[in-house]
């Protein structure tokens, strides 16, 4: 066996989130900020307990991506003294997505997009205060239970409940399969998001259920300030293991 084979590294602040907040990314969420104008946009990326990193957007109606994805976990911090130093330029097309997220650790980020140009600052995005319309917020709950989730801006509240994936079950033979006793397909997907939207009159659907790890999407019609909050605990599930009672010894008859 090899001896330089990567150990893989668990990180336990997944499993202790118990709260999701839309001013601060996480590992288990995501923001998705449209452009829809042209021009040159500078966006600051805030890192906990580190010197901003500043980069340069440039907007256009021409050949350009519609997308462009940032791991903040991995952009290079400046260095010290060097506060906000330029990073690479980016250009995306009219209508053009940038997504923010972060693959590791447990730092939190926020952001703020700012347009150059202009005499006034226009400040289009400011992360820490709230999300605005035509942009899309995303958190990925692991604990099972019941959470809340508000939107003190628009004044709404929905329900959210987190449930642990069904197992597969025993015995049953897919359809078409030709191996013998050949298992379903779980019908756990967590590449299937479940969308809501949120705007001026609330959200719109009062509940919503979820498997473990799989991922709620808030489309933002109004300009939000979201909050997931895990209020009960699905106890058969995060409990510890209850000890099993000790056997008594066994006694020896004498003869």
């Amino acid at each position: 066996m090899s001896s330089n084979q990567k150990q893989a590294t668990l990180n336990r602040a997944l499993f202790a989130q118990r709260s999701f907040d839309s001013s601060r990314i996480t590992v288990l969420s995501t923001l998705i900020h449209r452009f829809e104008e042209a021009g040159d946009f500078e966006v600051f990326i805030s890192r906990t307990n580190r010197t901003p990193l500043r980069l340069l957007i440039t907007v256009v109606d021409g050949d350009a991506p519609y997308q462009h994805n940032l791991d903040l976990s991995s952009l290079q911090n400046p260095k010290e003294r060097d506060c906000c130093r330029d990073g690479a330029n980016l250009r995306l097309h009219v209508g053009g997505v940038l997504g923010f997220f972060t693959s590791q650790g447990v730092s939190t980020f926020q952001v703020r997009i700012v347009r150059l140009g202009s005499k006034e600052k226009q400040v289009f995005l400011n992360h820490a205060e709230q999300i605005p319309a035509g942009d899309f917020f995303t958190v990925t709950p692991l604990r099972p239970g019941i959470y809340r989730v508000s939107d003190p801006l628009n004044k709404a509240e929905m329900a959210l409940k987190v449930v642990m994936p069904p197992l597969p079950e025993e015995g049953k033979v897919e359809k078409g399969a030709k191996t013998k006793g050949e298992r379903t397909a779980s019908t756990y997907r967590p590449d299937q998001p479940v969308l809501v939207s949120v705007g001026k009159k609330g959200f719109d659907r009062r509940e919503v259920s979820l498997l473990s790890g799989q991922t709620l999407v808030f489309q933002v019609q109004s300009a939000a300030r979201l909050r997931v909050d895990l209020e009960k605990e699905d106890e058969a599930v995060t409990a510890p293991p209850k000890k099993r009672p000790d056997k008594p010894a066994r006694t020896t008859k004498q003869t």
